[in-house]
């Protein structure tokens, strides 16, 4: 096969880890978890946050991030029969990528009304605080994200390009 034709059947061999990953998407969090370290069940005293992101280009994204005091790790898909997080947050795709891109402080999102917070905040153990918000995507993947989507510039509130 050669290069246009592989790239008419969208198989472009290169490495996913040098392809620009969208972020969310199955193959974002696919690549996530490949390069996340192994992990232990949670230690009793760990906290569920999970985030629930509303229009993506594909649709409504729940996800999970484990937290104890020594780490952190994404949980996707979320099992249907999972128990309650502690802490649901629910924004839109482009409060969601202007945060974990860095040109949103979540903080700010916040007092905005930007994301909605459902839970109890008293699960967090403040001491910890820092470690339970730790980012658990490997900074490879981070490297890699594309936070955008090809089909128009961003929205007020969303992150701009990387050029």
């Amino acid at each position: 096969m050669n290069r246009e034709e592989a790239s008419r059947s969208g198989d472009e061999r290169q490495p996913t880890s040098r392809r620009s990953l969208r972020f969310l998407s199955s193959e974002w969090f696919d690549r996530v978890l490949e390069a996340s370290p192994a992990w232990a069940p949670p230690p009793e005293g760990s906290v569920i946050l999970e985030q629930v992101v509303e229009g993506t280009p594909d649709g409504t994204v729940r996800y999970r991030v484990e937290s104890s005091s020594a780490a952190s790790r994404i949980v996707w898909p979320v099992d249907p029969g999972a128990g309650p997080a502690d802490l649901t947050f629910t924004c839109s795709w482009g409060t969601a990528a202007a945060i974990a891109s860095g040109e949103l402080n979540a903080g700010v999102a916040l007092t905005q009304g930007l994301v909605k917070v459902r839970g109890n905040p008293l699960a967090i153990d403040l001491p910890n605080a820092e470690a339970t918000f730790a980012d658990p995507v490997p900074n490879e993947v981070r490297a890699s994200t594309s936070f955008f989507v090809a089909d128009g510039a961003a929205k007020l509130g969303e992150p701009r390009p990387r050029r």
